[in-house]
């Protein structure tokens, strides 16, 4: 969900309908968890499973709701990790802030943080000090959208990266189609 939720994306233009696309992606799910993908979905069960401390970097504000069902599952499943919800400082096209992590209900299971940027995607040295600090102590990074992918890169950190490709140079990267969801490990 918390990948499929990425196609609520005003940043591309498209007549998609989020409802009838998610629950194509869901019909899909199967296929998903049991096709290539199911050792790397493995991988970041694992990843999730053996860390302290997670930062989830939030994309579009529409997919908080879906974001708060992937932090409950977490930690339904591991209640001692510790979760950080980094959402933008302000209003950038359509991603997420504070606002919106709090009316989803996501401080309920995760501390939220501004990362201080106000420009799409995450680039460490623009962030504020708070982040940097929270970023920098997490043992795990999930990097939600692919605006987040195709600007976060940090060889020291572990990363898994949740997305649909959406464009053509996006998709070939990660070996998959337009609309393909993602999940790819640093």
């Amino acid at each position: 969900l918390a990948i499929a939720g990425n196609i609520i994306d005003f940043g591309i233009k498209n007549s998609i309908n989020p409802k009838e696309e998610i629950n194509k992606i869901l019909s899909k799910k199967f296929f998903f968890l049991h096709h290539k993908k199911y050792s790397v979905f493995n991988k970041f069960s694992a990843y999730i499973k053996n860390s302290g401390s997670i930062m989830i970097l939030a994309d579009n504000a529409g997919e908080t709701v879906f974001d708060r069902i992937l932090i409950e599952e977490i930690k339904k499943l591991y209640p001692h990790i510790i979760i950080i919800y980094a959402v933008k400082e302000k209003p950038i096209i359509n991603d997420a802030t504070r606002i919106d992590a709090v009316n989803s209900g996501i401080e309920q299971s995760a501390e939220i943080v501004s990362s201080g940027s106000v420009i799409p995607g995450t680039i460490i040295e623009l962030c504020n000090s708070q982040f940097i600090d929270e970023y920098n102590k997490a043992d795990l990074i999930i990097s939600k959208g692919q605006g987040n992918f195709e600007s976060l890169e940090d060889a020291s950190k572990k990363i898994i990266y949740l997305f649909i490709a959406k464009c053509p140079k996006i998709a070939s990267i990660s070996g998959n189609f337009i609309g393909s969801m993602n999940i790819l490990i640093h």
